[in-house]
């Protein structure tokens, strides 16, 4: 209850006991005689009843006030819960993302000859020797690797979008760009130049074999090959910009916790 409720309740008490006070005496005044106006008790009952219902009146208004407001502090936590809750759902699931991502990596598996089995980071240096190797047609056939290595990047370059647009925390969505950050330089991000580059020379190759060509069989594998390989180069230089558009927003977001 305000001061000024409480104020005006008081007020109000006081001209209620002060008339039953006043009208019990005996008048000083004719005027105020109220001897024949019926028993004593009804005459006061009557002059004081309106002042006890306007009372009553002011205190239901204050409890409806103050209910009121109550109800809104107790939307205003319920939302704030509601918002906590799901920012932290948006980075566990974000977090789980990044995992999915790292087993997809490690488990990239590049087969070449009949024992030569190689995984994560050995399998994608193969795939780039054997991308830049002339001559050398055994990349061409790796469809599966083809795409298990454009999921996992793909998925990655999503994840990256994710973080910058999702609600969170910003100490967690920190936490969960540098751990982005560090995956990045560990797969893809460390063999970004030689990756690029093996690429487009085993597109310039594959262009060369087509041009001119009769199409045969061996020669609609080299077509899908090579729209397999740009599909890639594109996925692949999402990638790079979506890492260097997260860069710039960690050290922005670094910068607003240091302010």
């Amino acid at each position: 209850m305000s001061k000024r409720h409480l104020l005006l309740l008081t007020g109000l008490v006081i001209c209620c006991i002060g008339s039953v006070l006043f009208l019990s005496k005996p008048a000083l005044h004719p005027f105020f005689d109220l001897s024949n106006s019926g028993p004593i008790g009804d005459t006061i009952g009557g002059i004081t009843a309106p002042i006890i219902n306007l009372v009553g009146a002011i205190l239901v208004y204050i409890s409806f006030k103050a209910q009121i407001a109550a109800n809104k502090v107790q939307e205003r936590a319920i939302d704030g819960e509601r918002n906590r809750n799901r920012q932290q759902q948006n980075f566990s699931s974000s977090l789980k993302l990044l995992e999915l991502c790292r087993k997809e990596f490690d488990d990239l598996t590049y087969k070449s000859g009949k024992n030569q089995i190689e995984t994560g980071q050995d399998s994608l240096r193969q795939y780039i020797n054997k991308l830049k190797t002339p001559n050398s047609d055994e990349v061409i056939h790796k469809t599966a690797y083809h795409l298990s290595l454009y999921a996992s990047v793909n998925k990655l370059s999503m994840l990256m979008k994710r973080v910058s647009k999702l609600e969170m925390f910003k100490d967690d969505k920190i936490y969960l760009a540098l751990l982005i950050q560090d995956f990045y330089y560990y797969s893809y991000g460390h063999y970004y130049g030689y990756l690029a580059d093996a690429v487009e020379k085993r597109l310039a190759m594959l262009e060369k074999k087509l041009k001119n060509s009769v199409v045969d069989v061996k020669d609609l594998d080299y077509l899908t090959a090579e729209s397999q390989l740009t599909l890639f180069r594109n996925i692949f230089l999402d990638l790079v910009t979506n890492f260097h558009e997260l860069d710039s927003q960690i050290q922005e977001w670094q910068n607003e916790r240091k302010n």
